[in-house]
């Protein structure tokens, strides 16, 4: 928040490897996250999948991936209490790029927001989750 500069050179080293060693930048990702994320990328068609994703975010450049970084950062311009739809969150316990105090307070400050903490699961169970979130994203559409 108070260095927004130092993002680019911060992000520059490790995108260079993605573009350059896919292959070498996933092996060090991989050993970096937990266990319940190990075992989702342990899926050949997942781990694909994530390295295309992630290739292709930085094919021109760091500037996206460092623009995300500062809208996470940065004041959203609106209050989480003005939402009105209904929102879930999903979060996991061994999550180690989102907090687990993060989507706990958001559902706090969220008006219609339901929170379901995994024990056990990291910042893939979206993809060992995804039925039943479909599902209840479906259940709570209006009829």
């Amino acid at each position: 928040r108070s260095a927004p500069w130092l993002l680019g050179p911060l992000m520059w080293p490790t995108s260079r490897l993605m573009r350059a060693a896919p292959e070498k930048y996933m092996d060090r990702m991989l050993k970096a996250l937990p266990e319940a994320d190990q075992q989702v990328l342990r899926d050949p068609e997942v781990m694909t999948r994530l390295r295309v994703s992630d290739t292709e975010a930085t094919r021109n450049g760091i500037r996206g991936v460092v623009q995300e970084t500062k809208v996470f950062v940065q004041t959203w311009g609106f209050s989480p209490g003005d939402i009105k739809v209904p929102v879930q969150i999903w979060q996991g316990t061994e999550d180690r790029n989102v907090p687990v105090a993060m989507g706990e307070r958001l559902g706090r400050e969220i008006p219609n927001a339901t929170v379901k903490i995994l024990p056990g699961e990291g910042h893939m169970l979206s993809v060992t989750h995804w039925d039943e979130i479909v599902q209840d994203l479906l259940a709570a559409l209006p009829s």
